[in-house]
């Protein structure tokens, strides 16, 4: 299958955009724009009134805690959810197969940038690799202000699918151009992973593991 490319602008701050190229890849499938797609209840996340749903980001470094709003992007956080849940079918991008097991299990933190953003949820580890599909945005008046915000990374307009991004502080040069899917704490996990030595675009030498995302039920 075709992968996804999953590339951020960086800040002013960080490395010039000549230091993160990405090279020419062939063209994506379309997008799906018919969501929910076959297999995925949305928006429909079985909680009752007042209740939301915090994704537990179980890593090798320590936990994160996010709470995922699934009032502003529904669509976006059923698809999180089932993909941690092992409740969507997706293709795996290295040996083409589909499959239901939880997508997000021991993953790889393929790209940290330290102030701006840690990022993740590639099945194939390489930066490349996606579900198998692609979501339609929900990024109209999205705003990246500060850190812990938890995103669906793209490479371009409804190209999102599994990878994500968490920002490590603001970044309004990406406001209204990825999906938010929630708010993080334990901020001081995400600093580690981002400390991480790192290689060519931003690899970590040692990627940090995403061992699990556990979904959690919150009155």
């Amino acid at each position: 299958m075709t992968g996804l490319f999953f590339a951020l602008a960086l800040p002013a701050f960080a490395a010039p955009l000549a230091a993160v190229s990405v090279p020419s890849r062939p063209a994506l499938p379309a997008p799906d724009t018919s969501p929910p797609g076959p297999g995925l209840p949305v928006p429909d996340l079985g909680l009752a009134p007042g209740e939301r749903l915090v994704a537990v980001l179980v890593t090798s470094l320590g936990d994160v805690r996010c709470t995922l709003d699934h009032a502003a992007s529904p669509v976006s956080v059923a698809n999180f959810v089932a993909l941690a849940r092992g409740e969507r079918e997706w293709v795996d991008p290295v040996d083409g197969e589909s499959t239901r097991r939880p997508l997000y299990d021991g993953t790889l933190f393929h790209r940290v940038v330290p102030g701006f953003l840690v990022q993740g949820g590639d099945p194939s580890g390489t930066g490349t690799g996606g579900p198998g599909y692609s979501l339609v945005d929900e990024a109209a008046g999205s705003v990246f202000d500060r850190p812990g915000i938890l995103a669906l990374a793209n490479r371009g307009p409804n190209t999102g699918g599994s990878q994500f991004f968490v920002t490590l502080g603001p970044a309004r040069h990406i406001d209204g151009r990825y999906t938010p899917l929630g708010t993080c704490t334990n901020l001081a996990v995400l600093e580690r992973i981002a400390a991480v030595p790192r290689g060519e675009r931003n690899r970590p030498l040692a990627p940090p593991v995403l061992r699990s995302v556990r979904i959690e039920k919150q009155s």
